[in-house]
């Protein structure tokens, strides 16, 4: 599987040693991205929306987001066929980390402003952050689970297994041939 498949498509299975370059790739998006919108020095809470290079600013951040939401998504997608899983539950996994600029934003950004007697003000709004952070544990867990699981031996309805060396050229297995070689002959 080339890098390009690897983290564009969401067909197919990869091995665990592919799953864990992916998230070492995607890893390392996201540190340069929080780099480069100077992140952890506010920016996403000073930038003013309105103005031109506020609009460019969280125009550019979005579309970030979606590009390496759509790259964890693909390899997680990936994984869970090897696994024997739906790749929908991928978005269990990735949800939580797209929706850490919008809480940081819109949650954390006002909470730096309040005054510091609102103590129980800051607690009851940082429960939408407490509870994203369980759902990030939740996917860490899950992408951990992914990390160290062995794939289905063999072809799956996801397709061949990536361990076979053959399985760059084998076609996708499809359900009903699945189900028609692992029935008894009936003469």
């Amino acid at each position: 599987m080339t890098v390009e498949q690897l983290l564009t498509t969401t067909s197919g299975r990869i091995s665990r040693r592919d799953y864990w370059k992916a998230l070492f790739v995607v890893t390392l998006m996201v540190s340069l991205s929080v780099g480069a919108f100077r992140i952890h020095v506010g920016a996403l809470c000073t930038m003013d929306p309105s103005l031109g290079v506020g609009k460019i600013y969280f125009a550019s951040l979005g579309v970030t987001v979606l590009i390496v939401g759509w790259i964890g998504y693909a390899y997680v997608a990936k994984r869970l066929h090897d696994v024997g899983l739906s790749g929908l539950l991928a978005l269990a996994v990735v949800a939580p980390y797209l929706a850490v600029p919008v809480v940081a934003r819109f949650v954390l950004c006002p909470i730096a402003d309040m005054p510091l007697d609102g103590a129980i003000e800051k607690l009851a709004a940082l429960t939408p952050v407490l509870a994203l952070g369980g759902l990030g544990l939740l996917a860490a867990m899950l992408q951990l689970y992914l990390g160290v699981q062995r794939g289905v031996v063999g072809p799956n309805r996801y397709g061949p297994d990536p361990l076979d060396g053959d399985a760059e050229t084998s076609k996708p297995v499809a359900r009903e041939q699945n189900a028609l070689e692992s029935a008894p002959d009936r003469q």
